[in-house]
């Protein structure tokens, strides 16, 4: 499992647009657009004002589709903050201070699921 990349950690819009035969303008427009959605609805909306060469539209949404998801492929991550922000700050403090400690309490736990 440690050797499997979170697909929401990837930039799947610089991956797929360095090779699109597109100007380099259009490229920057697109990626702003990637990463300022919040989901790829919203994505897909800002992508009809532009006319886009093959499966690159589609492939952008589903990209994003991958990225937002929250059934495992990144909402752990999300959960992960909630949870943060649902401790006593002491103990982040703490924590934040003495971080291998709470790395190594951190990678044991995770270790046993």
């Amino acid at each position: 499992m440690a050797d499997r990349i979170n697909p929401a950690l990837i930039d799947h819009a610089k991956n797929i647009l360095q090779d699109a035969d597109l100007p380099v303008e259009h490229k920057a427009t697109i990626w702003d657009w990637y990463h300022d959605s919040a989901d790829a609805n919203s994505l897909a909306r800002k992508l009809e004002s532009i006319a886009l060469p093959g499966d690159l539209r589609d492939r952008l949404i589903e990209a994003k589709r991958i990225a937002t998801a929250p059934d495992g492929n990144g909402g752990h991550i999300d959960r992960a903050f909630s949870q943060l922000k649902q401790m006593d700050p002491k103990v982040l403090d703490l924590a934040e201070k003495h971080s291998s400690i709470a790395r190594a309490l951190i990678d044991a736990a995770l270790k046993e699921k």
